[in-house]
Parts: structure tokens; sequence; C-alpha cells
């Protein structure tokens, strides 16, 4: 078993942000055949992978954009 693949031990509801990252990554180029065996060997289902890779893929917006956002938005409704 190589070091990546003993990461990826465990439940997959409790691997850290770093193993589901690697997930996607290590899963990625396989046809749907082989990411299921994937999946099944290492506890995961496939839509875990898709959800996972999303989170990654979609970018964060900090939270001082999203209160000056609302803060702008109150002052709009309020004038």
């Amino acid at each position: 078993m190589s070091a990546a693949t003993a990461a990826l031990d465990g439940p997959a509801s409790a691997w850290s942000p770093a193993q589901r990252l690697m997930a996607p990554q290590q899963s990625y180029a396989l046809d749907d055949m082989a990411r299921a065996g994937w999946c099944r060997e290492h506890g995961v289902f496939e839509h875990q992978l898709v959800q996972w890779h999303q989170e990654f893929c979609t970018p964060a917006v900090p939270a001082s954009r999203e209160a000056n956002g609302a803060f702008r938005e109150l002052q709009r409704q309020h004038d």
C-alpha cells in the first residue's frame, strides 16, 4: 500500500480537507468502472468526489466582502 493510499484510510466522513482533495485527484482519470472500484475500496460514494471537487473549485467569498455587500444592501433599502 502506498503512502497516498494509506492516507485515505478510515471513514470518508472523517477525512481532513487534504484527504478530500487527494481523493478527486487520485480518481479523476479513471473510467467509470475503475472509479466505482476505487470508491468501493476507499469507502467513498461517487457523489462525494463530485461534491469535494466542486468545493475546491468554487472560489470562497471572503466574509468581509459578504459583510460589505450586506451593508450596501441595507443602505439602499433605507435611503
